[in-house]
């Protein structure tokens, strides 16, 4: 049982996919999926190992590049357990049913885990508070993230913060399409091409999407979607309150790099309980940090 040979291939498969078939992906990277918001809109490229990849850059005065740089990469850890009975569960050895078991619901939660804090991590990088104690907790080895720096967003802030003021009653409205255009206006400067992207913070992508009048249908989100012309405009729980990231894509600028893809992985059993981990590495690189600007809501006045 050292090496997890109490789950046949198939079960392992179940949760983990077939690395031969990119139409299984498993339980664990399927669940992932949907909120892995960064993933969505930055290019993403597996490296499927953790050794550092090249990460070269130019200087933009110069034009002269870097040789020799490259970036390592950090790893989230979600632990969980598991009683031997749930480990015995007959219904993992049916896909069917496999879907109801303590097993599967486990790998379901560090899914969402591990997807929830791999965005605050691409966004904020080692200004993210991460979630601690108790089995909400995500932990990385020590040092690890801060290989990410200050995320996206620190890179954003090497530029000009668009501050964003609320038209009135904390309501932001055409203030944020205001924004957007400033935004634009300032890619077109330094020569960063559409098309953009736009992410917002939950409450800040709720205010888009309210109706500019009283039972209209307009929203500043309708008139924003139609800036970024084909880019998406998307909303991430990553990133902290009143924030927006604007990003050109143009220049594939930014990408995302994951080295270890998510697989669940067995740990040891004491004689009573068995312990796993969820388990992926990431990173990111951005080669023209004009590529991104960081909004900033600001609070009414009183």
């Amino acid at each position: 049982m050292s090496n997890g040979d109490f789950w046949t291939p198939a079960i392992w498969m179940q949760f983990n996919g077939n690395p031969n078939d990119k139409t299984q992906p498993g339980l664990l990277k399927t669940t992932m999926g949907p909120m892995q918001v960064a993933q969505h809109v930055f290019p993403t490229t597996v490296t499927g190992n953790d050794t550092s990849f090249p990460a070269d850059t130019i200087d933009l005065n110069s034009g002269i590049p870097t040789t020799g740089a490259t970036r390592s990469f950090a790893t989230l850890r979600k632990p969980f357990t598991l009683f031997p009975v749930h480990v015995t569960d007959p219904a993992l050895n049916t896909p069917s049913t496999m879907g109801g078991t303590m097993a599967a619901n486990q790998v379901t939660l560090a899914a969402q885990a591990l997807a929830l804090v791999e965005d605050t991590l691409f966004f904020q990088g080692n200004d993210a508070q991460l979630p601690q104690g108790g089995g909400t907790s995500v932990n990385l080895p020590s040092g690890d993230q801060a290989k990410l720096d200050s995320g996206l967003l620190g890179i954003a802030t090497t530029n000009e913060v668009l501050s964003v003021s609320p038209r009135k009653k904390g309501i932001y409205g055409l203030a944020t399409y205001s924004a957007v255009v400033a935004g634009i206006a300032q890619f077109t400067t330094d020569q960063q091409g559409p098309p953009y992207a736009l992410i917002l913070s939950p409450d800040i992508f709720a205010d888009a999407n309210f109706p500019l009048e009283d039972e209209a249908m307009v929203t500043p989100a309708s008139a924003i979607q139609a800036l970024l012309a084909t880019g998406p405009f998307v909303m991430s729980p990553g990133l902290p309150p009143k924030t927006g990231l604007l990003a050109s894509m143009g220049g594939k600028t930014t990408t995302l790099y994951v080295g270890t893809q998510p697989l669940v992985e067995y740990n040891a059993y004491d004689g009573s309980v068995y312990s796993f981990t969820g388990r992926e590495s990431i990173q990111f690189l951005n080669i023209d940090a004009r590529s991104l600007i960081k909004l900033k809501f600001e609070d009414a006045k009183p």
